[in-house]
């Protein structure tokens, strides 16, 4: 709250209440009316400049997560690229692509994202988010799985179980999947806050549900409950180190 001059009827008081002649009478506290004149003027000064603190801190904010974001959207299509080339690799075919590329919404998943307290809940958010989402052309899965893989390598220092430790699990976590995102889940509506349809919402509940009941089987229950390292941090060590754009994953 600013404090300025006040002229609310005060009255009395002469130069000797005040210290020293010429100055107006007292008001209300004690101070002099030039006083809350200065007072005022400097709460103002003060707010003003922290106001332009905040707006310079905020708009470098604003940038960071602008390069971030394009930096994870060109570092998840590099690890599907990576995908497919194994894929080549193993039986001589490319993955066939059954819809375009979807760049934007990998910009705006990365913008809106908020982090989870734990990493448990962290790496179920980010692997159910990226499924759904549906940005690339095919690999989806394998995609969010090699991308959540790194993150927890990079939070934790240790790997999660791989496809071939347990496969039956992730084969019943992608029938569950894909069913889900292929009958319940609105793709078109996953950014519209105004859309409001029971079988959406409740996919997109269930979907995370399991993502979560499966995360909890392939990494250790003392790696779930640590603290989760923030999203944006880990895309920023993306191009601070460069090293995990080349990592072979295993799923």
């Amino acid at each position: 709250m600013f404090i300025g001059y006040s002229t609310a009827g005060g009255g009395g008081g002469g130069a000797a209440d005040v210290g020293g002649g010429g100055l107006p009478p007292r008001h209300g506290r004690g101070k002099t009316g030039w006083a809350w004149v200065r007072y005022g003027m400097i709460n103002r000064i003060l707010a003003y400049n922290n106001k332009r603190y905040l707006f310079c801190n905020s708009a470098i904010g604003f940038m960071e997560i602008g390069r971030n974001c394009e930096i994870f959207k060109k570092f998840y299509y590099h690890l599907y690229e990576r995908i497919n080339f194994e894929f080549t690799e193993e039986t001589g075919d490319k993955i066939k692509e059954y819809k375009p590329y979807e760049p934007d919404l990998l910009i705006t998943y990365c913008e809106m994202y908020q982090d989870q307290s734990v990493m448990l809940n962290q790496i179920s958010k980010l692997l159910s988010g990226l499924i759904i989402l549906q940005a690339l052309p095919n690999a989806n899965h394998r995609s969010s799985f090699r991308f959540v893989d790194l993150y927890f390598g990079f939070a934790c220092g240790s790997k999660m179980a791989t496809y071939k430790e347990e496969k039956e699990l992730y084969d019943g976590f992608y029938v569950h999947s894909k069913q889900i995102i292929d009958f319940e889940i609105n793709h078109e509506q996953l950014f519209n806050e105004h859309y409001h349809d029971v079988h959406h919402t409740e996919g997109i509940k269930n979907h995370l549900k399991y993502s979560k009941e499966l995360v909890e089987k392939i990494i250790s229950t003392q790696s779930g409950i640590i603290e989760a390292v923030p999203f944006q941090r880990f895309i920023t060590s993306l191009y601070q180190e460069g090293s995990s754009l080349n990592q072979t994953g295993s799923f």
